[in-house]
């Protein structure tokens, strides 16, 4: 055998070893550091959220600890107890929520009903923010309504959901809530 195949063979062999062994690099790197979050009442935060004016709002919107908006769709004056399976619902002029951000954000809400009654976030003209891009400029207000599709085999019963408002810059991916 030649010389130079066995130095080549050598060299190479240690390459590969340096290229497995690694290049000195890690994988993953733990820091410690402070963060400081400031935590508001609803209606201060940057995606705020407060009950609308008018009828609709005095009937179905209430507030509760830290002035966090509830949504009711129960009894009504004593002449009707809930939704109906197989129905839908648009009801307007809910909530005003409104963009106290440094940026234009996005609007759209998801449930966890963990049954058969979906509930969302309408627009001005009863459609569902999520299927429409629904943007909020900076100290933009926009008063928004709920949707609900009860399905046909909904039980007679109570149903609590939970309803998140996210808010996400359009272009960044940047989500708040």
């Amino acid at each position: 055998m030649k010389r130079r195949t066995v130095l080549g063979g050598i060299g190479m062999t240690l390459i590969g070893l340096g290229t497995a062994a690694g290049t000195g690099a890690f994988f993953s790197a733990e820091a410690d550091r402070d963060v400081s979050v400031s935590v508001a009442e609803e209606d201060q935060a940057f995606l705020a959220l407060s009950p609308a004016d008018g009828v609709n709002a005095d009937e179905f919107v209430a507030t509760g600890s830290n002035n966090e908006v509830e949504f009711a769709f129960g009894d009504i004056n004593d002449s009707g107890e809930g939704v109906a399976p197989g129905s839908s619902y648009r009801i307007g002029e809910l909530v005003e929520v409104e963009n106290q951000s440094t940026e234009e954000q996005a609007i759209s809400s998801s449930n966890d009903t963990g049954g058969d009654t979906a509930v969302f976030l309408i627009d001005a003209d009863g459609n569902n923010v999520n299927e429409e891009d629904l943007e909020i400029d900076v100290g933009q207000t926009e008063t928004l309504g709920i949707g609900i599709n009860a399905d046909s085999d909904q039980d007679i019963e109570e149903v609590d959901i939970d309803l998140t408002i996210e808010a996400e810059e359009p272009e960044s991916g940047v989500v708040g809530a």
